[in-house]
């Protein structure tokens, strides 16, 4: 039987260990789902009866933020005093690297790096094996260079005028709402899932980019909790909020730091990585449950997977 290859792509794609760039647009047909029931590939699909909740994060899984987020640097380092000359992906990459999603420590580094390497590129410190310690090595030198006081004062300058613009009306215009994003939630939603959004982003700027949050069941974001990611509590509140037990909770996210959380709430974790700040290296070496290209493959796997629950019963194997 011949198969489709963009089809029998979309098989593979269901698989953790797909991480191509492949788009789809159509669920599988019958013949393509007895290709994939009577291939050696490993069938590791999502258990729908012990799912109830996708709780999904909103930075590289439904919005794009990449340039957003360059450009309040940009403007807080210019509040500072200082140049900026780091490119845009690589800062979004930085924020991948475990610890420093979190916006001041991210801050600190690119000072840091500003300051004592200012021959590297950004994205060579990043490209090193030991990246998440060497930039922390770096902070700490660039610390007891500058004295603690100073970079304080200094980071909170550039923290303040990054979150003025990147909460402003201005700099929604650089947001990209990633496609397929809101199909996708609506999917979800249709097929008797729980969905919810678990951000360490403000709330203002959370429903201002993702204007179909109305749909969802719940909304967390860091006005809501007391101990941002790496920390579970988002995941674990939205999982209490909506009666589903965690383990039976899948977190959607893009970096490192989302797979942590998962396991910091008890839940699986769920890694897209088409717009994702950690590099597939990365992610692979923290082993997250699932991992997908894109939102819409999450959904259409949903579909699919639904649907050989009825197929099955009419294809022999």
């Amino acid at each position: 039987m011949k198969i489709n290859n963009k089809l029998q792509n979309y098989i593979f794609s269901m698989n953790k260990e797909n991480i191509n760039n492949i788009k789809y647009d159509s669920a599988p047909s019958a013949d393509a789902l007895k290709f994939y029931l009577k291939s050696d590939l490993p069938k590791n699909t999502f258990k729908l009866e012990d799912t109830g909740l996708f709780v999904v994060d909103v930075g590289g899984v439904l919005r794009d933020t990449t340039e957003l987020d360059s450009r309040s640097f940009e403007i807080g380092f210019k509040a500072a005093g200082l140049d900026y000359k780091f490119d845009a992906v690589a800062v979004w990459h930085l924020k991948g690297l475990g610890r420093y999603k979190n916006r001041k420590k991210c801050i600190n580094a690119l000072l840091a790096i500003s300051d004592l390497h200012k021959e590297a590129e950004l994205t060579d410190i990043l490209n090193k094996p030991d990246a998440e310690e060497f930039v922390t090595a770096l902070i700490q030198d660039y610390i007891a260079k500058k004295g603690a006081d100073a970079v304080e004062k200094t980071m909170q300058i550039i923290y303040d005028e990054y979150g003025k613009f990147f909460n402003s009306e201005e700099g929604k215009k650089l947001v990209e709402t990633i496609p397929g994003s809101q199909e996708a939630m609506t999917i979800l939603k249709e097929k008797g899932y729980k969905v919810a959004l678990f951000s360490n982003g403000g709330r203002n700027a959370v429903e201002r980019d993702v204007p179909y949050y109305k749909i969802l069941d719940a909304v967390i974001c860091k006005e809501d909790i007391t101990k941002e990611k790496p920390s579970g509590e988002g995941i674990i509140k939205a999982a209490q909020m909506l009666g589903v037990p965690v383990k039976k909770t899948v977190y959607i996210g893009d970096a490192v730091v989302d797979i942590w959380a998962s396991r910091d709430a008890g839940c699986k974790s769920l890694i897209v990585s088409d717009n994702g700040m950690s590099f597939p290296e990365q992610i692979a070496k923290e082993k997250p449950d699932f991992i997908f290209n894109n939102i819409m493959d999450v959904a259409y796997a949903i579909k699919a997977k639904q649907k050989s629950r009825h197929e099955m019963q009419k294809i022999k194997i």
